[in-house]
């Protein structure tokens, strides 16, 4: 019909000009986890996972007690990773110009938002030559504390700080990360059949093996995912 032509016609040029971000795979690196621990019992603690009721308890996260974010080793490391996201190679035929990142958007890399959050609301080095290239360790956590709670309305940082909490797992103190994660969108379109993908993460999984083996002893525990869940 006419009416339905019409619809159609402004769906199609208003709602499907660009692949939105829900249809493509996201992939986080996450940094501070060493496993979950799924035999459950014991006092206080979750029943057994049961792989027939996967919802009732997928396991409790176990953190790598080494992990330290504050270190200026382990901050400089994270960078580099992030940066390195932004070029990571992809052959697979599923992949756009070479890389597995998607070409018009970038790694979200919540070190780099704490750093320049440092810069500019503490030190107010906005264009100062001398930026400071990581937060002071001892001044780590009271930075990570101010950039989740202050309200900068009019900062550039306000529409990113949205991300944190999905970033960045702290303890109830602030006193500790518990884990940290590289979100980067991928060229990969959702849903992508196994088959397809699996050359894709081959080469991410051969580039992380590489990253552990340049890592340093406060940040070595991390894994790349797909699939990246907070409830």
């Amino acid at each position: 019909s006419h009416m339905f032509n019409l619809d159609f016609m402004g769906r199609a040029g208003s709602d499907w000009q660009a692949v939105s971000d829900t249809e493509i795979v996201p992939v986080a690196v996450v940094f501070g986890i060493t496993r979950l621990d799924r035999e459950g019992g014991g006092p206080g603690k979750l029943p057994r996972f049961d792989w027939l009721f996967p919802a009732l308890n997928r396991g409790e996260i176990v953190f790598d007690a080494e992990t330290d974010l504050a270190a200026e080793a382990s901050q400089r490391f994270f960078l580099e990773t992030c940066s390195q996201l932004e070029e990571v190679a992809c052959t697979a035929d599923i992949c756009v110009g070479g890389k597995l990142k998607r070409s018009d958007q970038k790694v979200f890399c919540i070190v780099t938002e704490l750093v320049e959050y440092y810069n500019v609301f503490i030190l107010g080095n906005v264009t100062h030559p001398a930026k400071a290239t990581t937060v002071p360790p001892d001044l780590f956590y009271s930075v990570v504390q101010r950039f989740a709670t202050e309200n900068q309305a009019s900062s550039p940082l306000s529409a990113r700080r949205l991300i944190f909490g999905t970033t960045l797992g702290v303890d109830a103190d602030v006193k500790r990360v518990n884990w940290a994660a590289i979100v980067m969108p991928t060229a990969l379109p959702n849903p992508t059949p196994n088959r397809d993908a699996r050359l894709a993460f081959d080469e991410l999984e051969a580039w992380i093996a590489k990253r552990r083996e340049a890592a340093p002893a406060s940040c070595k525990t991390f894994f790349q995912t797909d699939t990246l869940s907070f409830g």
